[in-house]
């Protein structure tokens, strides 16, 4: 438990806004909010943009300072689906986590027209011996594969001994950080790390809110490695094509003329 909570705090990291109280703009007044107006509280916050306030952001949520953040990657290649649709891959960060000491690859969730994009692409593909979501399949092959990701990884593996592999993602990110995962575990990737760090238990992923967006033969190659985490009732991870018209049957049985 202490684990997930660990890695939920890296997930509001990745979203990577920054927001401060205002400064008071008279001199000698120490109470910011005797000259806001409090009725409306947007007047009493200002939130920094660009990429050094979103790093900011993310390193004091993860608890880790510069020094950790071993690569970000906030657009990667333009990627293009078999029907000609482009997109690219959300915001990728290498962090180097001594709490639970692991490298983890970090991939942030939906927050602009891009991921937008990526998740209203429904179609499906074959990947490895099952099919996938083709937007996160894409961008999860890309990432697996890599190479300045890759080598990244294996040179931090090499320069802190006994570290682990650690994928973590939320919503649209949670989705690619599982097939990644899977696509490393399945191609035996970082095996040389592995059979000297745990066999197993090297690499794990921890998916936050993920979609539906595996067949049952790709998800069964995850068992054992690839946590979800959903909270109650949450409706993404629930949200696919199938319930939609399984839902759409019951309103119509229910006489409501759809």
């Amino acid at each position: 438990m202490k684990e997930i909570k660990h890695y939920s705090k890296m997930i509001v990291g990745a979203y990577g806004k920054r927001i401060n109280m205002k400064e008071s703009t008279e001199k000698g007044d120490s109470d910011v909010l005797s000259v806001m107006n409090t009725n409306d509280i947007s007047s009493m916050f200002e939130i920094q943009l660009g990429d050094e306030a979103y790093i900011e952001f993310l390193l004091e949520h993860s608890e880790r300072s510069m020094d950790d953040l071993l690569d970000c990657c906030f657009e990667g290649d333009t990627l293009t689906t078999e029907s000609g649709v482009e997109f690219h891959s959300p915001p990728v960060f290498i962090l180097r986590d001594i709490y639970s000491k692991s490298i983890v690859v970090l991939v942030r969730g939906t927050q602009n027209l891009n991921d937008v994009v990526v998740d209203i692409y429904g179609n499906s593909m074959r990947w490895e011996e099952g099919t996938v979501h083709e937007g996160m399949g894409v961008i999860a092959k890309w990432l697996a594969t890599d190479n300045l990701i890759r080598t990244t990884i294996e040179e931090a593996l090499n320069s802190n001994a006994e570290y682990t592999l650690k994928v973590v993602g939320h919503s649209l990110g949670a989705g690619i950080a599982a097939l990644t995962a899977i696509y490393w575990k399945n191609h035996r990737t970082f095996r040389k790390f592995a059979d000297k760090r745990g066999g197993d238990a090297f690499l794990r992923c921890f998916a936050f809110a993920p979609p539906p967006m595996l067949s049952k033969e790709i998800k069964e190659k995850g068992v054992g490695y690839v946590y979800t985490v959903v909270n109650e009732d949450d409706i993404v991870p629930r949200l696919n094509v199938n319930c939609i018209y399984g839902a759409l049957r019951d309103v119509s049985l229910f006489g409501c003329g759809l």
